[in-house]
């Protein structure tokens, strides 16, 4: 997730970021523990295949422009591995070579690719001789790269101080970042100090806003939450899909149901499409809502839809 500009593609990863409850337990620990050894003996096993890889057959390169598009060749066909093995055979070309915006492309590719040894060198070099603005677009490539592995203090640490060097949108995103980071800390209040500073035109509104009512929920300030929630469904916007306007519609409706506004609920979870992978969440949830006022022949209708669903997830389930 390096353009430097906002491109509609980005929805899907953006939407990934979209803030989840975690319950940390025994074995969710020891199992960061077993991925933290597992990714250290593939970085281990990385840094040996790709010297010897170099240091066989890969061409070296004097001039920092043919290097850069003889790379860009081969990511375009798919051949990354390769492209990361000319990366490597010519790091020092591309480490004195750290003030073009070009390294920015290299230091990418290499942190898709979990070429950790190389990639550390090269942002080493950018930080020690490379200008601000470079600098703090490589930074913000290393808090996606921790983003994507749940490392939430390390990614922010890389989001400190970042933002005004970025473009516009990337600027935005850093800041998404950086709240969605806050809430896996349980920083809630922090996180809802982020998402307040976005404007109201900004492409990622429509996703602040998911992210800030559910840190109001958190804190138990379920009535803000709730205006956040209802004013942006009232609101056209063309960045808020039906599936975000779902997801929306599944969080109102569990936070009314559990403030006793049955009703409501039960509107709230009827506006989730019958298509969307909300869609066995709302129906649990009329049940529930159907149930707490006695209708129990509504409450049988959801539960029968969802018993003959014959789906594997948690509603499904609990259905039964």
């Amino acid at each position: 997730m390096l353009q430097l500009s906002f491109q509609p593609y980005k929805l899907k990863k953006i939407i990934g970021l979209l803030f989840v409850v975690t319950i940390l337990s025994a074995p969710a620990k020891s199992a960061d523990l077993n991925n933290d050894l597992l990714d250290q003996q593939y970085q281990e096993f990385s840094k040996y295949f790709y010297y010897n890889a170099a240091t066989q057959n890969a061409p070296i390169f004097d001039n920092f422009t043919t290097l850069i598009q003889a790379m860009q060749k081969r990511h375009n066909h798919q051949q990354k591995i390769d492209a990361v093995i000319l990366i490597t055979a010519n790091l020092e070309l591309i480490q004195h070579n750290v003030d073009s915006p070009a390294v920015l492309g290299v230091l990418t590719l290499l942190l898709e690719q979990n070429e950790w040894h190389s990639a550390n060198e090269l942002f080493n070099a950018i930080q020690r001789d490379s200008n601000k603005t470079i600098v703090s677009n490589a930074r913000f490539a290393l808090a996606k790269h921790y983003i994507k592995r749940d490392k939430w203090q390390r990614a922010l640490e890389y989001l400190d101080g970042i933002a005004g060097d970025l473009t516009e949108d990337d600027s935005d995103y850093a800041n998404l970042m950086q709240g969605v980071a806050l809430q896996q800390l349980k920083k809630h209040r922090l996180a809802i100090d982020v998402y307040e500073k976005f404007s109201l035109t900004s492409n990622l509104h429509p996703f602040t806003t998911l992210n800030l009512a559910v840190a109001y929920i958190r804190q138990d300030w379920w009535t803000d939450a709730h205006i956040a929630i209802e004013k942006l469904l009232k609101q056209p916007d063309q960045n808020t899909s039906d599936e975000l306007k779902n997801r929306l519609n599944v969080i109102l409706g569990y936070s009314l149901m559990q403030q006793g506004y049955y009703r409501n609920a039960r509107d709230s979870f009827r506006n989730v499409t019958l298509d969307s992978q909300y869609t066995n969440q709302a129906l649990l949830g009329i049940a529930l809502t159907a149930i707490s006022q006695n209708n129990y022949v509504g409450a049988l209708n959801a539960i029968n839809i969802l018993k003959s669903g014959q789906g594997n997830d948690l509603p499904s389930e609990e259905a039964y």
